[in-house]
This record gives C-alpha cells, structure tokens and sequence, in this order.
C-alpha cells in the first residue's frame, strides 16, 4: 500500500490504518522487550531475524520497548544522549 492509496480511504479508514501500524510497532516492541530480557541479545541480525523486522527497525522499537519495560531500559541504557 502506498500514500496514494490514502486519497480513496475515509477517514475512519485512514485512522484504522494507522491505529493498525502503531498496534503492529507496540506488538514487536513486547516481543523485543521479551526477547531481551530472557538473554536472547546475540546482535542486531539475530534480533530482526527472530522478530521479522529490518536492523534500522529496531532502535524504534527499542524505544518503545524502554517505555513499558523499564528493565530493558536498566539492562540496554536506551535514552537521549
């Protein structure tokens, strides 16, 4: 689906759209928050292979992550610098 497609939607439909993708983000932040915390960090590919995400997808959900799981955030030190 592309942004073009977004022109033939109501806007109920646009915001299920996005309610869906920002569901989709705070599921794979869960699973990564599990993931970590059970001792499976081996690395950036292992992490996006188990949770079928791209590498440049996973500092997002790190982020993410740090807001539910304040453990992850102990462990790893997600913040601003």
């Amino acid at each position: 689906m592309g942004i073009r497609f977004i022109y033939f939607r109501t806007f109920p439909q646009v915001l299920e759209l996005v309610e869906s993708g920002l569901r989709g983000i705070y599921l794979r932040s869960r699973l990564l928050s599990a993931f970590l915390l059970s001792g499976g960090m081996r690395g950036m590919a292992d992490i996006s292979r188990q949770l079928g995400v791209e590498p440049h997808d996973v500092p997002l959900l790190l982020a993410v992550a740090s807001t539910h799981s304040p453990e992850v955030t102990a462990r790893y030190g997600v913040g601003l610098k």
